[in-house]
């Protein structure tokens, strides 16, 4: 049995117009755990914008990664990236689509168009695996792909890279711990 696992990087928020700079899909293989990077692209978006590139309202992910402005800008048209995801989207293969906080990547696509057959939330389901307390004690708070990937290898020392590819792949193995363990129902 075989999902997908999409990870998007964007300059600001959907909500104020934000856009899409960086998409990555990976096809996890949930028998085997074998992972396929399908997708890796940075992307511009017609409605990108200066504004988008440099105000500190947008530019949290150039500050936090090694995504740049130059690589956006420099990105061919979102167009032909789109074609490619709808392509691995619609795959029969895959029995549907998850991303790590689900809910703000498959709203951001789902915006631009894209009929995705949603799977349940990896960070909601690892928030009562992970178990963080909340600073007033009470549990539990929703782990951050770093904090999860920790929790499921403690020996490996990662830090997420904010790049979609890369963090896609390792949301992926999260994925696979969890429904090893029996916590991602299908």
């Amino acid at each position: 049995m075989e999902i997908l696992v999409v990870d998007i990087e964007t300059a600001g928020f959907l909500y104020n117009e934000g856009t899409i700079v960086e998409m990555g899909i990976v096809g996890l293989d949930l028998e085997s755990g074998e992972r396929e990077l399908l997708l890796d692209a940075v992307v511009r978006e017609k409605q990108l914008t200066e504004q988008h590139l440099t105000d500190e309202e947008y530019t949290w992910i150039f500050q936090n990664s090694t995504l740049t402005p130059e690589m956006v800008r420099d990105a061919p048209p979102a167009g032909t990236t789109y074609r490619m995801a709808r392509d691995i989207f619609s795959d029969p293969r895959y029995r549907g689509v998850t991303a790590y906080n689900k809910k703000f990547d498959l709203m951001y696509l789902r915006d631009r168009g894209f009929v995705i057959v949603g799977l349940p939330c990896p960070m909601l389901l690892a928030t009562e695996v992970v178990r963080i307390p909340f600073p007033n004690g009470k549990c539990c708070k929703w782990p951050t792909v770093e904090q999860a990937y920790n929790f499921f290898f403690p020996d490996s020392k990662y830090v997420e890279a904010h790049r979609a590819a890369d963090d896609a792949m390792h949301e992926a193995q999260i994925v696979y711990e969890l429904f090893k363990r029996g916590k991602y129902p299908l």
